[in-house]
């Protein structure tokens, strides 16, 4: 009976503005709307329970005759044409619908400035007004905005859009029309905009250091090219210039593949800069793999100003990379031959083409899991080469057909190593290189370059357990754990780490946690060195970028520069928990961090940022069991399961969404498991020993 009286009491906060404006202010409310009852209910914002309930009480006419009264004291502001007093009184969009978090019970206090650079807060209290009111303050707040700009009074009709119509692209659109460029840079860096726009206005507000800093940190280097390329004559002519320091900043990072590639395009307008790109070509053909290759195509460009003896050691490497018959080195002719089609055609490119067809027909018989990419190079290869009798070979020959791929097999993949067919070494981690050679920790004995038939390459004297690789292969970072509560924390063993915390306590914890050595390899040239310390390292990502190595220390999570002469600091985000593993790939990093609360309890959630302006897209919670079971995270923020033997591997979508990855025999345990593409490797301990088994899941692809 209680609650079907209050049932009948509940009136609709719309309705009883509605009816306290109409019945205490000249009834303007009722002229726009019509009837009291013809706006119609509209849902009531989320959260806020004292608000919500207030609103269904009889004080609900106080505060509908408040926000009324407000809303029409600032309309006749704007109608009179007192814009300055107007705008410290309106009302900004973000207080209707989504962004209220409750209905207000008061009413907003005009604003002392009208800044509009900072970062727009979290949604506070809203008005619960119909739909027609917002159409009615667009029409004053467009109107308003016009009439500013017309005065040439551009902060103030930039903060219409910014502010009160809740549109910062506009505004940047409009600032930017009125070569407005630093504040609009500062607009699209507050409101968090494309990172690639806000570095274009940096560069064309004239504090190029700060493009840098921020294209550096958020590798945006090619959107904000493009960019500006896209612009008029002055702004292509910025663009070459932020082109030329994109390539220093990937030749700083040992990168020269792409510090070559990113300044290829400003050779034919620039010809200084061709002196500087020849060395980096140089330095690029140290190296091995897939730089190399490109390397070697893009130096047949300048086939006639080399020297003798340089033109010789193209041709002897250029030999030795056709000649290579070994299934690792066909990505390696592909590439080669990809770029070498656009050098110009003189005779000893066209002789090299020639070369390449024949290898190339070569891999097709050997291995023809590549027919369908070998077949198509070799009909652009035959249009370079401009060889009517090679054509008429060439059409003789048919490339086999390609095998099935793994994920279309039927029957499993099995490779089985016999438990004595090892070495005297602990290996702690390995990397393969794109040219088939592997780089092996060993601990506290170091590191080792091997070729693919296990011959030693280079020693390196600095201790390492973990490997993080470049893209390209040509540079690492060695870590070096320090302590035996790291070795704990890195192996899983999330109930060890979860026992030693409980009983010294969180922050005795942070106080005897140990440091990360780290060390810095140079594979083209075989060497390594120091490179710093970094305290309280929980985990990190397996590869870095020429933007950062992303890492997360104690309760941060950081990203590093790689070219600086010390761990530094490009990013930071702090109060993240303690990281227990990351997942990423180039647009989106995923971590699963753990809360330990004063009840000892532990509150487990996965964050996931977006790649590569890190902005943080989600923050949900995970159910305790699956954040004690997790083996791994995929970066689009999917959850591997598995460590407990009794249950399957499974893929965590969401709060105890679970989807079977990988079916195991009985009592196999998960140690570890990683994610490429939409692949899922999962390693497993069984009494024979050890397994590894591949799934392919979609959903460790798909964003969430």
């Amino acid at each position: 009976a209680l609650h079907a009286h209050w049932e009948r009491r509940r009136l609709d906060p719309v309705e009883v503005a509605a009816r306290a404006a109409t019945a205490g202010s000249g009834g303007w409310w009722q002229r726009i709307f019509g009837s009291k009852k013809g706006a119609g209910a509209r849902p009531r914002p989320r959260g806020g329970a004292l608000q919500n309930f207030l609103w269904r009480t009889e004080l609900a006419r106080l505060f509908g005759a408040r926000q009324a009264r407000y809303m029409m004291r600032m309309v006749q502001m704007f109608e009179r044409g007192d814009l300055d007093a107007a705008l410290r009184h309106a009302v900004p969009f973000n207080v209707f619908g989504a962004g209220a978090t409750h209905l207000a019970l008061g009413t907003p206090k005009p604003r002392a400035d009208l800044n509009f650079l900072g970062p727009r807060g979290a949604g506070g209290g809203g008005f619960a007004l119909p739909p027609q009111i917002k159409e009615l303050l667009t029409k004053h707040y467009r109107d308003a905005h016009e009439t500013l700009a017309g005065q040439n009074r551009l902060d103030e009709a930039a903060f219409v859009l910014a502010e009160l119509l809740d549109s910062p692209a506009e505004a940047t659109q409009f600032l930017e029309k009125h070569q407005k460029w630093r504040t609009a840079a500062q607009l699209c860096e507050a409101r968090e905009l494309e990172t690639g726009l806000a570095v274009r206005l940096w560069w064309l507000a004239g504090e190029r250091e700060r493009a840098v800093a921020v294209a550096r940190r958020s590798n945006a280097f090619a959107d904000a090219v493009a960019r500006l390329e896209r612009g008029d004559r002055t702004q292509r002519e910025a663009a070459r210039s932020l082109r030329l320091l994109w390539a220093h900043h990937c030749a700083l990072a040992g990168d020269f593949a792409g510090a070559v590639e990113a300044a290829w395009p400003v050779l034919p307008h620039v010809p200084e800069a061709r002196g500087v790109v020849g060395a980096w070509i140089e330095r690029g053909l140290e190296g091995h793999g897939v730089a190399a290759a490109q390397m070697l195509a893009r130096q047949a460009h300048f086939l006639d100003q080399l020297s003798p003896a340089t033109l010789e050691n193209w041709r002897a490497r250029t030999l030795q990379l056709l000649e290579n018959g070994d299934e690792e080195s066909v990505n390696l002719r592909l590439r080669f031959a990809d770029l070498l089609c656009a050098a110009p055609s003189g005779e000893l490119a066209r002789a090299a083409a020639r070369r390449t067809i024949r290898a190339l027909a070569r891999d097709g018989a050997q291995f023809p899991a590549w027919s369908a990419a070998l077949k198509t190079q070799t009909k652009s290869l035959l249009d370079f080469a401009s060889d009517g009798p090679l054509r008429v070979d060439v059409a003789r020959h048919t490339f086999p057909a390609a095998p099935p791929r793994l994920e279309t097999r039927t029957e499993p993949l099995s490779f089985i190593f016999e438990a004595d067919d090892a070495g005297s070494l602990d290996i702690h981690d390995a990397a393969l290189l794109p040219d088939g050679r592997a780089l092996v920790a060993l601990g506290e004995g170091g590191a080792r370059l091997l070729h693919r038939d296990g011959k030693t390459l280079a020693v390196f004297d600095q201790p390492c357990h973990r490997l993080v690789m470049s893209p390209n292969g040509e540079r690492a970072i060695g870590v070096a754990l320090r302590g035996l509560e790291f070795a704990a924390r890195f192996s899983g063993d999330k109930a060890a780490l979860d026992e030693f915390i409980g009983e010294m306590g969180v922050n005795e914890f942070h106080r005897r946690t140990g440091v990360a050595r780290l060390c810095r390899f140079d594979l083209a040239r075989k060497t390594a060195q120091f490179w710093g310390e970094i305290a309280e390292l929980r985990a990190h990502s397996t590869h870095f970028e020429t933007g950062g190595w992303l890492v997360a220390s104690g309760d941060a999570i950081l990203s590093l520069d790689p070219t600086a002469s010390g761990p530094l600091a490009l990013w930071q985000t702090r109060d993240a928990g303690f990281a227990a593993c990351l997942g990423r790939d180039d647009h989106s990093l995923a971590m699963l961090t753990h809360f330990y609360e004063r009840n000892r309890r532990v509150r487990s959630e996965v964050w996931r940022f977006e790649l590569p302006s890190l902005t943080l897209r989600e923050r949900r919670l995970v159910a305790p069991e699956d954040g004690d079971a997790a083996t791994g995270i995929a970066p689009n923020g999917c959850l591997l399961v598995g460590r407990d033997a009794n249950a399957k591997p499974a893929v965590v979508t969401g709060y105890e969404k679970k989807i079977t990855a990988i079916d195991r025999a009985q009592d196999e345990t998960i140690l570890q498991s990683e994610v490429c593409g939409s692949w899922l490797a999962a390693l497993s301990l069984v009494d024979e020993g050890v397994v590894i088994r591949l799934s392919r899941n979609i959903l460790l692809r798909a964003q969430i």
